[in-house]
């Protein structure tokens, strides 16, 4: 079955409530013209291979932001070789716009002009997954880090990973070759085109608690500002929360753009993980409570973050109850 669409939650989700009007506005918007182009209705195929994610900052005055591709941009400006121009910008902005007209989409009170004056455009690569090499949830294809825990319907602790990292066909061990079973995966390379996802799978290990993970004590949204202890691997690092995003679509590390958005997820002042350290464990500093986990990345010459998916939209999705670890 396929997950609701964020906006589709409660107002009083933490999430939706934390955004700003506009940007709330704008991330279902552009999510309708996305989906819309994919089914052939409307000619919006650059817009939706285009827009890689909508969201908020929590640096600019909760201002509403999209991230479009570099391709996206150039092409836009109305030749390929420009470079990344104002005019692709305003171009992309402008096609927006009629696309809202086309889908009679409901405006804000203040119009859809006033609105897309406000949108910053971010032009990035893609983030992408950080599975890799070298650390804790390892398969035979891809590894990964073990985060959080969860108690199952049985009463058995389970781990829990980023989705992309597992698969029920290829199972995970611990970096003391524990085996683990994957019991539930979500992720979006393999969910349904232009949906909204969570990135999480859960591991079990038969009886017993698991042993390799970080303590964890309760779980919360993560708010606009927050300073966050992500736990690697090879220790913990500490920094912040720059911006929030509606969705968010990524690549794996080949390259290949996934099928789906992932929802609900927070972006850091800088990159602090590399392959390998997707399902890492994030909780506000200097406590143990739990805010998400780590699903990717990027570390370009312009731009650099760890992108890390709220607990909250994690929890939701595997319908368990998080355990407490010691």
């Amino acid at each position: 079955m396929i997950r609701p669409f964020l906006h589709d939650l409660s107002r009083d989700d933490p999430w939706v409530a934390g955004m700003a009007e506009s940007a709330d506005l704008l991330s279902r918007a552009v999510y309708r013209v996305i989906t819309t182009a994919s089914h052939g209705e409307f000619a919006f195929p650059s817009i939706r291979d285009g827009v890689v994610a909508a969201g908020v900052s929590t640096e600019e005055g909760a201002e509403p932001f999209l991230i479009v591709t570099p391709q996206f941009a150039e092409e836009q400006a109305g030749y390929v070789g420009r470079g990344i121009q104002d005019a692709g910008i305003r171009s992309a902005l402008t096609k927006l716009r009629a696309a809202f007209d086309q889908l009679r989409l409901r405006p804000p009170e203040a119009g859809w002009d006033e609105l897309m004056s406000s949108v910053r455009v971010h032009v990035e690569p893609p983030p992408r997954a950080h599975w890799g090499l070298g650390d804790a949830a390892n398969t035979t294809l891809k590894s990964g880090t073990f985060g959080g825990a969860v108690v199952r319907p049985g009463g058995d602790t389970a781990l829990l990973t980023a989705g992309h990292v597992t698969s029920s066909w290829n199972d995970p061990q611990t970096q003391h070759g524990d085996q683990g079973k994957t019991e539930f995966e979500e992720e979006p390379f393999s969910w349904p085109t232009d949906t909204v996802c969570a990135d999480v799978a859960v591991v079990s290990f038969g009886q017993g608690s698991p042993t390799s993970t970080q303590a964890i004590n309760g779980y919360d949204v993560a708010y606009a500002g927050d300073s966050v202890d992500v736990h690697l691997r090879s220790g913990t690092v500490t920094d912040s929360i720059n911006s929030y995003l509606d969705y968010i679509r990524y690549e794996d590390p080949n390259g290949n753009q996934s099928n789906a958005f992932v929802g609900a997820c927070m972006r850091l002042s800088r990159a602090v993980t590399v392959a390998g350290d997707s399902g890492a464990a994030v909780t506000r500093s200097g406590s143990d409570v739990l805010l998400g986990h780590v699903v990717g990345g990027l570390n370009a010459p312009t731009v650099s973050y760890t992108l890390v998916q709220s607990i909250i939209w994690q929890l939701a999705a595997v319908r368990c109850k998080l355990a407490d670890l010691p």
